[in-house]
């Protein structure tokens, strides 16, 4: 993220996650990097989101059908193979759940997920 550089002296967690997002899985603000990994992670938070779990099990996974298309795909064109290679996520054997490799990173996840919902007033203010 920062190869050859100084961290800034005043980095926030966020900052730090913003920027490992934009490298290494989609930079909205330039429309570059891996739409197809933005979508698997978006799809695995909303799982885990509705199940409260910060790890859930393949087999589950597989009865999304956006999520089994790249659980199934065994190829490293697969979202779900490239993000395990790039140590996003893993496999915890032998019930094989899927977990993020830092929590924080889930939290970070999570909270974009959550931010990016529209507001909505009739169940937060009714």
């Amino acid at each position: 993220m920062y190869r050859g550089g100084t961290i800034p002296p005043r980095t926030t967690r966020h900052e730090v996650f913003d920027r490992y997002y934009k490298t290494k899985i989609f930079d909205e603000e330039k429309g570059t990097g891996d739409a197809q990994a933005r979508d698997f992670l978006i799809d695995l938070v909303s799982e885990m989101r509705k199940h409260k779990a910060d790890r859930l099990l393949r087999s589950y996974l597989r009865t999304n059908p956006m999520l089994r298309e790249q659980i199934d795909d065994p190829t490293k064109t697969s979202a779900f193979t490239r993000l395990k290679d790039e140590n996003i996520l893993y496999e915890i054997l032998p019930q094989q759940e899927v977990k993020f490799t830092y929590d924080r990173f889930f939290e970070y996840l999570l909270a974009r997920s959550i931010l990016l919902e529209p507001f909505d007033t009739e169940r937060c203010l009714g």
